[in-house]
């Protein structure tokens, strides 16, 4: 199979609905997914970090910031991986407004089960 073919057999990428190509949002999809994996990642990683951490000290700082990084929800993770996201798709400027809006309002809402966690 050469390139020619191959562009052939991908030009389906090419449809487009409501002026965002196919391609474009399974790259968008990808990257929402590939965030959200590694945001994951990174708060397991943290918790089981802090953990060792701090059951070898007796301060009480480490045993906040571990109950403030178990604390993190998904949802805030899925909204700032979604939002990643939608940075590779070509939206109208009041969309990605909106956007921006929404994630800060699942950010202030994060910052509040911290907030109550203290």
């Amino acid at each position: 199979m050469n390139y020619q073919d191959l562009l052939r057999e991908l030009s389906f990428l090419q449809l487009k609905y409501h002026g965002v190509t196919l391609g474009s949002m399974c790259l968008a999809v990808a990257i929402a997914l590939t965030v959200l994996l590694g945001l994951r990642q990174l708060r397991g990683t943290i918790v089981r970090r802090l953990q060792r951490f701090a059951a070898r000290t007796t301060t009480t700082l480490d045993d906040l910031t571990l109950a403030l990084v178990r604390r993190t929800n998904l949802i805030f993770l899925l909204a700032v991986s979604l939002y990643a996201g939608s940075l590779a798709l070509p939206l109208r400027h009041r969309t990605i407004t909106n956007l921006q809006l929404a994630l800060m309002f699942v950010m202030l809402w994060q910052v509040g089960l911290w907030a109550h966690e203290v």
